[in-house]
């Protein structure tokens, strides 16, 4: 989902030339609860989303497609993110390079990654809401597995009452 000033920023191109081409797209013009401008949709993504993100949770590089526009990261998933790696670290929200978790179809945590040899290491992980723990393990377990640790450690959670069972979780899914 993208308005026409989205897609301008991700393509790189002036908005009248957007406009312009947005008719022989293919893409459906779509209202957006919450949006002033309208959206543009693939039709046959509506239709699959359900079915592929139900489910799937992943770290998401600060440099992804899906995030690297920061405005449409706002609207679409309320979460203001930015990378942190220039900003002081006492000033720091998420972490030097905080990685948003995709669980399904909402942004429901950030990690801030690390390694150590073999160990897979959470310096600051952020559950953004309850349902959000699972997602963030999952996430976590994949990313692991992607570099080669066989090990984790989870330095830091926010809130700080989740990192005990985080921990648990974690250890239950890499049988550590």
């Amino acid at each position: 989902m993208a308005t026409e000033a989205d897609l301008s920023a991700y393509h790189g191109l002036p908005r009248p030339l957007v406009r312009h081409v947005l008719p022989e797209t293919g893409l459906t013009k779509v209202a957006v609860e919450g949006w002033k401008q309208p959206g543009y949709a693939c039709t046959e993504a509506l239709a699959s989303l359900s079915v592929r993100a139900r489910g799937r949770s992943v770290l998401l590089s600060p440099f992804d497609s899906l995030i690297w526009y920061r405005e449409r990261v706002e609207r679409l998933f309320g979460l203001r993110h930015r990378l942190e790696a220039y900003v002081p670290k006492a000033k720091r929200q998420f972490g030097y390079f905080a990685m948003p978790v995709l669980g399904g179809t909402k942004l429901v945590g950030l990690v801030d990654p690390g390694r150590r040899e073999k160990v897979f290491v959470a310096k600051q992980v952020t559950l953004l809401e309850p349902a959000a723990l699972v997602h963030v393990a999952r996430a976590i377990v994949a990313a692991a597995s992607w570099v080669g640790c066989t090990q984790f450690s989870v330095e830091s959670v926010t809130p700080a009452s989740a990192g005990a069972e985080l921990k648990r979780v974690l250890r239950s899914k890499l049988g550590a």
